[in-house]
């Protein structure tokens, strides 16, 4: 699985960064990680539903059901959507690969986040897709 992942991050760092199948920046990215990490798009696959009541421990026990690779959608605390693809999971901890996280730049990356840094920014979890 480790293998997979190297391989996936400099595949993804190195990808267009505009659109997938009708979604943009950073949903589209995430999409595209998704499909490449899966073999299929969102839309076909296990759909985990939303979250609202979040906290750091409602995050932790929401992501502990996702697998490495699965794309989650959420609405920032600041009134704005965001996309990510789980990298990895630790006890305190989430690895993401995400595009355009700090600004509207077509940025790709990986970033490291607590689960209670994750919970200030996130006001509702919208969905996850995992394979």
């Amino acid at each position: 699985m480790e293998v997979i992942l190297v391989k996936m991050e400099k595949l993804v760092l190195t990808i267009a960064k505009e659109y997938y199948k009708n979604s943009i920046q950073c949903m589209g990215f995430a999409n595209y990680v998704f499909r490449q990490f899966t073999g299929q798009d969102c839309v076909n696959s296990n759909s985990v539903g939303g979250l609202q009541n979040i906290s750091a421990t409602s995050l932790k026990n929401y992501i502990s059901q996702l697998k490495a690779g699965s794309h989650v959608r959420y609405m920032g605390t600041n009134g704005i959507p965001h996309s990510f693809i789980i990298k990895a999971k630790r006890s305190n901890e989430i690895e993401v690969y995400e595009a355009n996280y700090a600004k509207n730049n077509c940025i790709v990356g990986t970033r490291t986040i607590t689960y209670s840094q994750l919970a200030s920014q996130v006001r509702s979890v919208t969905n996850a897709w995992t394979n």
